[in-house]
């Protein structure tokens, strides 16, 4: 039996696997873009389909994670890939007649425009996604919800809320002022600089998601959602301070404006975080 990882040189792949091969005792393959063709690493380009359908073709795996995603914050290259992938996913397994489960990684990004009130979020919110990113990844969830209802996919959803882990992209605030603290180390640049710090977010720690994604792929119900948080808010700047602090960087090199939302410009949401009584339920069983 084998297990295969889409998206697996980046960083929630990379930490992700070595946990997978502990957990299970099956062989673990993941897919990346470019620099595999091993047996414990295949190249595909998740956003064609041909290349998915010869991976899943090659692999026939029992269980896939699908972790590729695009933060391009371009409709046009992440919807390949953070929607289009997971129907080449499927329609391969289909064609291949395997009844392997999958589990897709959506984002608390699919939740957009969340009013301070209605926190903490359910699985059952109303999306309203204000970034291409959301966007394109409510697509991949909407697109899991039609293979499972209409095509009997065995198919479950890993709604990841902000992963507090080393080398993500600098397109989220972690890998941002991870980047930032390592340039201002280094002598590259005199001072970090970020727009609002006061939003709140729901921030987990690399352990705690492999325990709730594992959950989810052994025990989470075919055609479900589930989100992968704390349950917790935590103020951006709290993060930023706890990061200066254990890379040994003072706080007054930080100039903070408010005319912008974090790590990017445009629709900021003050605060979002998860209703993890779903996965707590999980999570108890045997």
């Amino acid at each position: 039996m084998t297990i295969l990882v889409t998206g697996a040189n980046g960083a929630l792949g990379r930490a992700f696997i070595p946990f997978l091969e502990a957990h299970y005792d099956e062989q673990v393959i993941g897919s990346v873009r470019s620099g595999g063709d091993n047996l414990k690493f295949i190249n595909c380009d998740v956003s064609i389909k041909s290349d998915v359908h010869h991976l899943i073709k090659l692999v026939r795996p029992r269980l896939v994670f699908h972790l590729a995603a695009s933060f391009a914050n371009n409709f046009e290259d992440d919807i390949k890939v953070n929607a289009l992938a997971s129907q080449y996913i499927f329609d391969a397994l289909l064609q291949e007649e395997l009844s392997s489960r999958v589990v897709i990684f959506g984002s608390a990004a699919e939740y957009g425009a969340v009013l301070p009130a209605d926190n903490p979020i359910s699985e059952l919110y109303p999306c309203s996604p204000v970034s291409v990113y959301g966007l394109t990844k409510s697509f991949q969830t909407q697109m899991a919800m039609f293979y499972a209802r209409t095509k009997n996919i065995d198919v479950v959803v890993a709604r990841l809320f902000n992963l507090a882990t080393s080398g993500l992209s600098q397109r989220l605030f972690y890998g941002k002022a991870e980047a930032m603290i390592l340039a201002y180390n280094k002598g590259e640049v005199s001072h970090i600089e970020f727009g609002n710090l006061n939003s709140e977010r729901d921030y987990i720690e690399l352990d705690n998601v492999v325990t709730q994604i594992l959950a989810i792929a052994d025990f989470g119900v075919s055609g479900e959602i589930y989100n992968v948080g704390s349950g917790v808010p935590i103020e951006i700047r709290t993060i930023l301070k706890a990061m200066l602090e254990s890379a040994g960087v003072p706080w007054d090199c930080v100039i903070e404006s408010d005319s912008e939302a974090v790590g990017r410009k445009g629709y900021d949401v003050p605060l979002i975080y998860a209703d993890v009584k779903k996965i707590t339920e999980l999570l108890k069983v045997p």
